[in-house]
């Protein structure tokens, strides 16, 4: 799906229009059902054990199973957005609000009060147990949200959207989504670790999901928090410079595949936009130079067999904890 994707629109506009990345051109083959069957409302569901299956990797007893997944379904309906946005179409839009709705409907309520988009299933790659909550389901969430409030004037979409901003206010370890490292930078993130694990992509699309409610709502604990990301980000990116590639984490020190690393540059190249940083656009401009060259062929084969083999639980980082959500959650609908 990653090859697909292109640069979206680059705006701090209080009006959000289309996303940062352009899904659009994934929006079929999700629709198709090649990740899992789509339900009634055509909202898409991800087959755990089609996705993980390799030659050489075993499978699992009782397998993986197949679920709802924010991200996927995030994902989903900003692609469909895009494609109403680019050339007016109603079907897309009407399934594009499905998403949204999806998202309302599956909020759940913490006891502190924030809303968070459970996942109700063990993902061994960082040794998570069901439930567990995601920054990167997070933030897409309500980039999803904010664009079906201000397309629609629902402000059941603004509500949703508001509760889950509240989760990045609350550390990993008592069910929020952020951590703040022994030097005092702010992270956001994409899988809940411990220690933390600091996935590059999801951690730039939880920060997307915060510029979002800042350029909709003006709340200015949106701002502040994600000019201090964006300065974690900054001050970080030497972390993810991997041998002539780029890193998926902090914490493995793999090389991502070609389609994560296609991602990273865009997702750099946006925020060099954003917020005028020239440390991003060295970078990138940088990284781009490796995508170039013809090293990768040799190694990716590889990287996609341990890549699954990871997602799978078998090349999992030593010392690290899943973070689970411990403490009942209500529905927020």
């Amino acid at each position: 799906m990653h090859l697909e994707i292109g640069m979206g629109l680059v705006s701090r506009d209080a009006d959000l229009g289309d996303y940062y990345l352009d899904f659009s051109n994934t929006t079929d083959e999700v629709g198709s059902g090649f990740y899992g069957p789509i339900d009634r409302d055509g909202v898409p569901l991800v087959d755990y054990d089609k996705l993980f299956s390799c030659p050489g990797v075993p499978a699992r007893s009782g397998g993986y199973g197949v679920h709802y997944t924010p991200v996927t379904i995030a994902q989903y309906g900003l692609g469909l957005y895009s494609r109403h946005l680019k050339q007016e179409n109603p079907g897309a839009y009407r399934l594009f609000l499905a998403q949204a709705d999806w998202h309302s409907r599956n909020l759940g309520r913490t006891p502190g009060g924030w809303g968070v988009w459970l996942h109700p299933f063990d993902f061994p790659l960082y040794d998570l147990r069901a439930p567990w909550v995601s920054a990167m389901a997070q933030g897409q969430g309500i980039s999803l949200l904010l664009r079906a409030f201000q397309a629609s004037g629902e402000e059941r979409y603004l509500e949703a959207a508001r509760l889950a901003f509240d989760s990045f206010g609350h550390d990993l370890l008592e069910g929020g989504v952020s951590r703040r490292d022994a030097t005092g930078d702010v992270w956001l993130e994409e899988y809940p670790t411990d220690p933390a694990c600091h996935v590059l992509n999801g951690f730039i699309f939880a920060l997307w999901g915060v510029l979002d409610y800042f350029r909709a709502t003006g709340e200015r604990c949106a701002g502040d928090l994600y000019r201090e990301c964006s300065a974690t980000l900054s001050r970080n990116m030497h972390r993810y410079q991997g041998v002539f590639w780029s890193k998926y984490d902090v914490l493995t020190g793999d090389n991502v595949s070609r389609d994560y690393h296609l991602i990273h540059i865009m997702q750099l190249k946006v925020m060099a936009q954003l917020n005028g940083d020239a440390t991003l656009a060295e970078t990138a401009q940088r990284w781009e130079g490796y995508a170039r060259g013809n090293g990768w062929l040799l190694r990716t084969p590889f990287r996609c067999l341990r890549g699954v083999m990871r997602r799978v639980g078998l090349c999992r980082p030593k010392g690290v904890r899943g973070v689970n959500v411990t403490q009942p959650v209500t529905m927020a609908g």
